[in-house]
């Protein structure tokens, strides 16, 4: 065969692998919709992906894998904008506190309307048995995008870490106002810690700066733009 042609096969060949992908992402991100709770199988995710059980095996290791996608491609309208942007040069935000509270409060609202994603992914990556660094990967980047940014100084593999305790106490916090809670501890937590000389004197000018941007969020719409 010549190269030519094993060259036309082989590209025939990844065209049809990254179809089956994205249609197995997509069924997934499908079947779970808005569920708050629930969860489906390997087998499941195939039927509503229109693939047969093989097929997902042969693309996908494990059932994380599929979900960490999945959710990733849930996120991508927040995450890429900061990423690609921080890479072309063009991103900079003018209040990288606010920036940060912006990003993790939204990460949060999406999570918590896609609850049984987000916990079923959580539950599959324990399940795999991996690395806690692999956990918080589709959340991370962006963090660390923000970190850069006075008043921030970045500590190495801080966007994991707070990535990971961003999903860890979304799956564990049952309060109807879930994504308000986790979000206002963890960019406490990430200020105070990261923040070179961020002026804490008045909580309630904090508090006045979580409830506009919180507020700014909830009308803005990318929540619902987050997963069509």
């Amino acid at each position: 065969m010549a190269d030519e042609e094993l060259n036309r096969h082989q590209r025939a060949a990844e065209t049809k692998r990254r179809r089956t992908r994205e249609a197995i992402i997509s069924g997934a991100l499908d079947l779970y919709g808005e569920l708050e709770r629930g969860d489906f199988t390997r087998d499941e995710i195939a039927e509503a992906s229109g693939v047969g059980t093989a097929t997902l095996h042969k693309n996908f290791g494990s059932k994380y894998e599929v979900l960490r996608l999945a959710y990733e491609r849930l996120l991508s309208p927040l995450v890429d904008p900061i990423v690609k942007g921080r890479e072309q040069g063009i991103y900079n935000p003018p209040d990288a506190v606010d920036e940060l509270i912006r990003y993790i409060y939204t990460v949060a609202r999406v999570s918590q309307k896609r609850r049984a994603l987000t916990v079923s992914m959580i539950r599959s990556y324990f399940e795999a048995e991996l690395t806690f660094e692999t956990l918080g990967s589709p959340i991370a980047p962006a963090i660390e995008c923000i970190l850069q940014f006075n008043p921030f100084y970045l500590q190495v593999d801080d966007g994991l870490r707070y990535a990971r305790t961003l999903l860890l106490d979304l799956q564990h916090e049952r309060r109807d106002n879930v994504a308000m809670c986790v979000s206002r501890t963890l960019c406490q937590q990430v200020v105070r810690v990261n923040a070179d000389g961020f002026n804490w004197s008045a909580s309630d000018a904090w508090y006045e700066r979580l409830e506009r941007i919180e507020a700014a969020v909830d009308t803005s719409g990318i929540v619902d733009e987050c997963g069509k």
